[in-house]
């Protein structure tokens, strides 16, 4: 069995964990919720969100307001690879732990130990941003914080040892969510600001940006006189229902390139395989191959240089909004309602099907045959490209 496929398989094992014997532990610790609480706690703040890239960009100026409200020590629990990105994005000026679940049942000793070792900072509160997962819940309770926030989410029974929660609305944007939440935590509204503030949250390392020009102009990029543009193939594992056409992406590609346009692919490590098949397809020489190449810091220097980003609804859609570069965002099951990148400069391409959108929590597909995603033509997209690169 492959890595990849190996992966999916733990994922989806870690799911149904989470579900069966996550809302069982619930219903028995729910009448003791408040026996593993500290009274003497310390002046810390834990905050939760373990996947995936795009949430957590999303809660950049959530937690920055929270940041200028409250003069807790902000501690974060993540998973192993969103780690990087939290560092990067400073949404902790205290310790980063981690938990990787599709792993960590497999080896209980080591999630024991990490409970025990976020016992041992006795937090005041922890803030769960978990909207689906169960066992984010229980860790936020075994934590021992007595003041404990998270979101009530419908079928999902998830909210028993909250001892404050706000509703997960389906019908808003995640950013919305999470600004509320921490709203209710500081006793006052920050939504607006928090969508305000969303663009131009996240900046490049000049450091980085000046590395990335050289590695580019290396692969053939002809500097500002050329336009640049990242595509962005894959969804990562376990999202293949959001995937478009290879073949059709190739042919993006090329055409671009026809036009004067240097091409980047971007991906993480379990998007090499589709977009190797893009790259060969495509054969062209203004490409450069960066899929599961570039650090998070890279990938932030390298979307604020580009003139525009091609991608399905994944991470790297949210860290383009959040640098200001315009989006063609392609939406097949996922609702944009939830999850459009925020701003002003994108253009959106969602199937037709009568079916779409499907997705709630963003792992509940309900077919996988991908058709809502092959309904999107390729003249849609070249159309929305064309709308956002107009003075081209």
């Amino acid at each position: 069995m492959g890595a990849h496929k190996l992966r999916m398989r733990k994922s989806a094992v870690a799911r149904q964990i989470d579900r069966y014997v996550g809302i069982l532990l619930l219903c028995v610790l729910k009448p003791v919720k408040h026996w593993v609480t500290f009274e003497d706690v310390s002046d810390k703040l834990l905050l939760i969100k373990f996947a995936g890239m795009g949430d957590i960009i999303l809660m950049k100026p959530v937690v920055d307001g929270i940041k200028r409200r409250s003069n807790l020590r902000i501690y974060f629990l993540t998973s192993r690879a969103m780690k990087e990105v939290v560092s990067y994005l400073q949404l902790s000026n205290g310790a980063i732990y981690y938990i990787d679940f599709a792993t960590s049942f497999s080896r209980p000793l080591e999630l024991v130990k990490t409970i025990l070792n976020l016992r041992r900072e006795r937090f005041r509160v922890v803030i769960d941003f978990e909207q689906w997962m169960r066992f984010s819940s229980l860790i936020s309770y075994l934590c021992g914080a007595p003041m404990r926030y998270g979101f009530s989410t419908a079928a999902q029974f998830r909210n028993s040892l909250y001892t404050h929660s706000v509703t997960y609305s389906f019908t808003q944007h995640t950013l919305v969510s999470f600004a509320q939440l921490a709203s209710l935590f500081l006793g006052e509204d920050i939504v607006m600001e928090s969508l305000k503030g969303f663009v131009g949250c996240i900046s490049p390392r000049q450091d980085e940006v000046e590395a990335m020009r050289r590695m580019l102009l290396a692969y053939g990029w002809k500097g500002d006189s050329q336009p640049l543009a990242i595509v962005h193939p894959g969804c990562g594992s376990g999202g293949e229902p959001r995937t478009w056409v290879v073949e059709r992406y190739a042919q993006v590609v090329r055409i671009l390139c026809d036009r004067g346009v240097f091409i980047v692919l971007t991906g993480g490590g379990d998007d090499v395989e589709i977009a190797k098949r893009v790259f060969r397809i495509a054969e062209s020489s203004s490409v450069a191959f960066f899929v599961g190449r570039t650090s998070f810091a890279q990938l932030v220097a390298l979307v604020s240089m580009a003139n525009f980003v091609l991608c399905p609804n994944t991470g790297i859609m949210h860290l383009a909004a959040a640098l200001g570069r315009p989006t063609v965002a392609l939406h097949g099951p996922t609702n944009p309602v939830q999850w459009r990148p925020i701003g002003e400069a994108h253009r959106i391409v969602q199937s037709k099907l009568p079916c779409v959108p499907c997705l709630r929590l963003g792992h509940d597909y309900r077919c996988n045959d991908y058709k809502c995603m092959s309904a999107i033509t390729l003249e849609e997209v070249l159309e929305a490209i064309d709308e956002i690169c107009k003075p081209w």
